[in-house]
């Protein structure tokens, strides 16, 4: 699991011209982060809890091994997820958006994917094989987890059993040791409207209570 931090950096042009620019900085969720509001606007994230953070995200270890993460939120804190007011526990999906301003710098966004590592192979009570390679996995053998499903596969330079295709064979997520997903491009002087989006919620619902208050009649 891996949460996307905004970092603004600036570019100076030959004509001695500053422009600013947004970018993303990868956490990997190992731990309790607390998200906090800068002065600067800027949401940023914190290896330890503050008791006046407005939301603190937690991972979890579910059944069968699969992670998933949940957000929660203090009392009477600004805290959106994809536009919508947070709740006090949200459990978060891929994807997800969540803001303390309407500002792009104070955003943040959560994803379950993860950055493959190749590591020793370690032997189970039953053989395991590389699902594309059909090899009998060994102690020490250099091998990457399937972040999507947790398949082992061999990787080096004389067997990349992990990137020779482009996606895993089990789950069908990219064979890439890079993130496979990614924050939406964003420009520093965009922002979105969390009151628009409120009012077309309410509208909606309203708009859906009605018809369903003339169904009934």
């Amino acid at each position: 699991m891996t949460l996307f931090e905004s970092c603004v950096e600036q570019q100076t042009t030959e004509s001695g011209e500053a422009h600013k620019y947004l970018t993303w900085r990868i956490v990997p969720l190992s731990g309790v982060l607390a998200l906090q509001l800068q002065e600067d606007g800027r949401a940023a994230l914190a290896p330890s809890v503050d008791a006046s953070a407005p939301a603190v995200f937690a991972p979890h270890a579910g059944a069968g091994g699969r992670a998933s993460a949940f957000l929660m939120t203090a009392p009477g804190a600004v805290v959106f997820v994809n536009g919508l007011p947070a709740a006090s526990l949200t459990a978060l999906q891929d994807g997800d958006e969540i803001a303390l301003s309407a500002s792009e710098v104070g955003r943040v966004y959560y994803t379950t994917d993860a950055e493959p590592e190749v590591v020793p192979y370690e032997e189970t009570a039953e053989a395991e094989f590389c699902p594309r390679s059909k090899q009998r996995l060994h102690a020490g053998m250099p091998v990457v987890h399937c972040p999507g499903c947790g398949h082992p596969y061999l990787q080096s330079a004389e067997v990349p059993a992990y990137t020779y295709a482009e996606e895993c064979e089990i789950c069908h997520r990219a064979s890439t040791l890079g993130l496979s997903w990614h924050p939406p491009e964003a420009r520093l002087a965009g922002s979105f409207d969390l009151k628009a989006v409120l009012r077309r919620h309410a509208t909606a619902c309203a708009g859906a209570a009605a018809g369903e208050a003339e169904h009934a009649q």
